[in-house]
């Protein structure tokens, strides 16, 4: 998909240009802040952020994200909302996730912890909607 729409392309041209793109993300400190990461490869004004507390905005992303064009990456809260997320093989605090996913019908979010290996071998696991909403505090996505 990123392919397609040409993602490779813009960043070895980015990286050809600017030499210190992977240095800002080094720099960011095990993927840092997702916002500026985001913008470390792609430039200022192409990436917005939202917090999942605003379930409405949330809905509208992961819909545009459904329908395709744009990249998704959410990020947990610092601390676990409940004992069962900190319990869960999956949750990491204050980490972020790329969203690989989300079925509408079926109401869950597919995440993939670019870390791998937790909670599986590619780190790919899927929540149930609601658990994905008390889980994770914000979002930044790609225009």
């Amino acid at each position: 998909f990123l392919d397609e729409k040409g993602f490779f392309a813009v960043l070895a041209q980015t990286v050809r240009e600017n030499g210190e793109v992977f240095g800002a993300y080094k720099d960011l400190g095990q993927g840092g802040i997702p916002v500026r990461v985001m913008e470390a490869f792609l430039g200022q004004g192409k990436v917005n952020a939202g917090m999942t507390n605003d379930g409405q905005q949330t809905m509208a992303q992961l819909g545009r994200f459904r329908a395709g064009g744009v990249a998704m990456v959410a990020g947990t809260y610092g601390h676990a909302p409940n004992e069962q997320i900190a319990g869960a093989n999956w949750w990491v605090p204050s980490h972020c996730y790329t969203v690989m996913s989300y079925d509408e019908a079926a109401q869950t979010v597919t995440l993939r912890n670019p870390w791998g290996g937790h909670p599986g071998p590619d780190g790919t696991f899927t929540l149930p909607l609601s658990v994905y909403l008390d889980s994770y505090e914000s979002y930044t996505y790609t225009q």
